[in-house]
């Protein structure tokens, strides 16, 4: 006669060696796949970047509605900034736009680098600013620190739907409110690296320029300038909006690394590495 206790327990007993038997089968399967997944990483070759002489040099970008405020009512830009020279020719009180999307009637936000000696007093001041379209005085946030020629300095703009923000090497340095006073808008004029709107010219080098349509954190935003300026793919690619590399180190175009194509024509700006 079977003794049903002892049935129950070699059940029991088989039944978790076959368990065991299968979860091993499964996780050295799941094991193989994870370590057939191509892993993403920097490389040392990936490190060219776009000088630009101060003589209408520039990368223009296409218009696109991703690249603009008023898209999602956020935009976070960084760039690696180095220039050549602390003394240029620029335009107004004595400063140049290197970064900005704007025309006449057509403004929407700019970079601006002020020469060592200004009218304004703001000796190598860097600086953002969005606008109405209309133009005039817009908002912005800034900082002024001593900058040598040649030295590369990560930039990072921040619109959040009411304040301007400027970090400098991972460091929020300034915050302005922009809310009621500046209504971004959308304009029709093209993204431009190296100058604004053409009537002033940056010289010097910039890399790694990204474009996102929401506000990074303060985290983020220091892991940009702690991941340095070469191309790093762990970085984050959500809001995406825009990304030129410069890694290509030849030929006319500057291709866009994000969704959305937003290629650069590149016009006398020459390839470093």
């Amino acid at each position: 006669m079977i003794n049903k206790n002892k049935l129950a327990v070699t059940i029991f007993f088989v039944a978790l060696l076959l368990f065991a038997f299968f979860m091993e089968l499964g996780f050295s399967s799941a094991a193989s796949k994870k370590k057939d997944k191509p892993i993403q990483t920097n490389s040392s070759n990936l490190n060219s970047w776009l000088y630009f002489d101060g003589d209408k040099d520039y990368v223009s970008v296409q218009d696109n509605k991703v690249l603009s405020v008023n898209n999602t009512g956020q935009l976070s830009i960084s760039v690696w900034f180095n220039p050549e020279t602390l003394s240029f020719k620029g335009e107004s009180s004595g400063y140049v736009n290197f970064l900005g999307k704007g025309k006449s009637g057509q403004h929407e936000y700019t970079f601006r680098f002020y020469n060592s000696s200004n009218s304004e007093k703001r000796p190598n001041r860097i600086s953002f600013y969005v606008f109405n379209l209309t133009g005039g005085y817009g908002t912005g946030s800034y900082f002024q620190d001593p900058i040598k020629a040649g030295e590369w300095v990560n930039i990072v703009a921040v619109v959040n739907g009411s304040d301007v923000s400027i970090f400098k090497n991972g460091v929020n340095r300034d915050n302005d409110t922009y809310y009621e006073i500046i209504n971004p808008e959308k304009g029709n004029a093209s993204l431009n690296f190296g100058t604004r709107d053409g009537n002033s010219y940056f010289n010097g080098s910039l890399d790694e320029i990204r474009i996102y349509n929401r506000t990074l954190s303060n985290w983020e935003i220091n892991h940009l300038y702690n991941s340095g300026k070469n191309r790093n793919n762990s970085l984050t690619r959500e809001g995406l909006a825009g990304y030129w590399s410069f890694d290509e180190n030849n030929g006319s175009i500057a291709h866009d690394l994000s969704p959305y194509n937003n290629y650069g024509n590149i016009y006398g700006a020459k390839w470093r590495a």
